[in-house]
């Protein structure tokens, strides 16, 4: 990719636009979006992946990326609109900035091959011209003729709405967080529950896709079971990032949602152990201290 390919990527006015689209998730959109350009500017289709034949769709990208799928599709949303990124029908992302910057050199013989089929398509242009002039020529004539009679001024006032209308560019979807307030009333029991633990990652609202997936395993659990889940994830130091198992790391809404995780909890897998009250390892009152809740051997998904 040259300067030029460089620069108009991420001019001000590019930078403005993703900023206006993706509001208070801009600098998430812009790292997602840096690390799929890293991808596809070495492929040599243009497409995100890491080698050419790999099939990596949205949950894929968000593993590799270290994110959640709720902010690779608001990031692949948001240049879709931007005309930046295409989907192909096999499900792969496609930039379309990098398509073909990687192919191999042409050897002489496809070079001259082409520059053969380009003088013939330059001839069927030439010979093609005065049939278009001439097909210009009768629609200005039967548009003068409908402006200058009455009877068909309404067609052609129809004609060209249709026309304008679909050289406008269609409508997406919205990619904006829906508010805690406006979020169904059960989702927002949950979200509000969730808030109340010791975590960093509270919500103001959601993102329509993850809406959609709490609601699901609300259809299938129900409200209770995932109140449930919340008060297992409390008691649990290991998943609140407090345990010596935890290595800093801590649950989120959305690795709580994945079934297979959210099953563990419910069944109490990550509960805390308590200690024996003969063990010589503990005396009373050291269970509130640090470490100290025995919770050994934990493999995190």
């Amino acid at each position: 990719m040259n300067k030029q390919q460089t620069a108009k990527l991420f001019d001000p006015n590019h930078i403005a636009a993703v900023e206006f689209l993706a509001a208070e998730d801009t600098n998430t959109v812009l790292g997602i979006w840096f690390r799929m350009l890293t991808l596809a500017i070495h492929d040599p289709e243009g497409r995100v992946r890491l080698t050419p034949g790999l099939h990596m769709d949205t949950a894929e990208l968000a593993a590799w990326f270290h994110c959640t799928e709720d902010a690779v599709e608001a990031t692949i949303q948001v240049m879709e609109q931007l005309q930046q990124l295409t989907r192909v029908p096999d499900g792969t992302l496609k930039l379309l900035a990098c398509s073909g910057l990687c192919r191999r050199a042409k050897t002489k013989k496809s070079v001259v091959a082409n520059a053969a089929a380009t003088e013939k398509e330059t001839e069927k242009e030439k010979r093609k011209e005065p049939k278009e002039k001439s097909k210009e020529n009768n629609k200005k004539a039967d548009i003068a003729d409908a402006i200058s009679d009455p009877r068909q001024r309404t067609v052609t006032e129809t004609e060209c709405t249709v026309i304008t209308s679909s050289a406008e560019p269609p409508r997406r979807k919205n990619t904006r967080q829906i508010p805690l307030a406006e979020l169904p009333e059960p989702v927002q029991e949950i979200v509000e529950a969730w808030n109340q633990l010791p975590l960093d990652n509270h919500f103001d609202g959601l993102f329509p896709a993850m809406v959609k997936q709490l609601q699901a395993l609300l259809e299938q659990y129900g409200k209770e079971a995932l109140r449930k889940a919340i008060t297992n994830v409390a008691n649990s130091q290991f998943l609140l990032g407090n345990s010596r198992n935890s290595r800093g790391w801590s649950i989120t809404l959305n690795w709580m949602l994945n079934p297979d995780h959210l099953e563990n909890i419910l069944q109490g897998k990550y509960q805390d152990k308590k200690p024996r009250s003969n063990s010589l390892l503990f005396q009373p009152g050291d269970e509130q201290a640090p470490y100290s809740n025995g919770f050994y051997g934990t493999v995190v998904d």
